[in-house]
């Protein structure tokens, strides 16, 4: 299970350390630029410019999300009003959410009601983002909003399976390199079982945009239907590349990546013990498939195979094991 220890360490050091960064944003350089201070000189200046983390919320970054939210298109034929509400974790101080909601105010859905809730685990961040935003948060109306929100811990009743989409763009990063190696696993099943309480049934996303190609815990998570994974190219079609710790130009990669993680109506949060079947990267090709009853073996002879494309079979194998329905008779 999820020990108190975990998230009382969350909020002693990665509060703090975001705490500090927010609040740094209009005292005067010569207050900031000294390299021992924890957050660091170069990450109070990125802020400061008024950054982008990863890929910066255009246009054409939405259309994209658009597309792949399709039951929010569906709503549309809808005779009666309807709420959409979504939200974002670990905002900071990012315009996505802001942004976002300027663009879904435009598009032609009289039936629809969207509602969008920027949250962050720094009450210093929430305010400093209302003063922001002030006029934006009040001409919408109660639509567009920050909230303080700690995504590890205990979630509202009142929250639960409420969100068509929850937003995620640098939070589950953020977590993984700020945690300790022993303790990833354990944040990310909290983290991830949270998402999935948040999440309405049947069609609620959660939409990951990050650095990385790859990310395994939303591979092997088994409170999700389907993980999409959607390579961004930087600086094409209006997609345009934001900064990461505090590299302007991103010298390391050319290419952000989103996942569209589909909610597992089926699946139990919370459960004793890890929410992942094995540890991250160990062999499965020996399990048999507790849904369909199928071996590894045979499901490469059913799929055909390239025998010699071993590791590429085996995430495959791996995939199937968390996401099969299909009831073994």
């Amino acid at each position: 299970g999820f020990h108190a220890s975990t998230s009382a360490m969350q909020r002693n050091k990665t509060i703090q350390f975001w705490g500090e960064l927010y609040s740094s944003f209009y005292q005067n350089d010569h207050d900031v630029v000294d390299a021992t201070i924890n957050p660091s000189a170069e990450a109070v200046q990125l802020y400061k410019n008024e950054k982008e983390w990863i890929l910066k919320p255009t246009d054409a970054l939405f259309e994209i999300i658009f597309k792949y939210a399709m039951h929010m298109k569906e709503y549309q034929n809808v005779s009666a009003t309807v709420q959409v509400e979504m939200l974002e974790i670990g905002c900071g101080a990012s315009y996505l959410s802001r942004e976002f909601f300027k663009y879904l105010t435009k598009q032609d859905s009289p039936k629809l009601q969207y509602y969008l809730t920027a949250s962050d685990v720094s009450s210093v961040c929430i305010n400093n983002m209302i003063s922001r935003d002030r006029e934006d948060v009040l001409s919408s109306s109660g639509r567009f909003s920050y909230k303080e929100l700690n995504i590890l811990e205990a979630i509202d009743p009142e929250k639960k399976s409420r969100y068509c989409i929850v937003f995620d763009k640098g939070c589950l990063d953020t977590l993984l390199f700020r945690s300790h190696q022993k303790l990833r696993c354990q944040l990310m099943a909290r983290l991830l079982d949270n998402i999935h309480s948040l999440l309405v049934d049947d069609s609620g996303l959660y939409i990951v945009i990050s650095p990385r190609s790859k990310i395994k815990f939303l591979r092997d998570y088994p409170g999700f239907l389907t993980v999409k994974h959607v390579p961004l190219k930087g600086n094409s079609d209006g997609v345009i590349l934001g900064e990461l710790d505090g590299r302007i130009d991103l010298p390391h990669t050319k290419t952000a990546h989103m996942y569209v993680c589909e909610k597992n109506s089926g699946y139990t949060p919370y459960s004793p013990g890890s929410c992942f079947q094995v540890p991250l990267g160990k062999n499965r090709t020996s399990v048999i498939c507790p849904s369909c009853g199928l071996s590894f073996i045979e499901y490469k002879g059913k799929m055909n195979a390239d025998l010699t494309q071993q590791k590429i079979w085996e995430r495959r194998w791996n995939g199937h094991l968390t996401h099969c329905k299909h009831k073994h008779k």
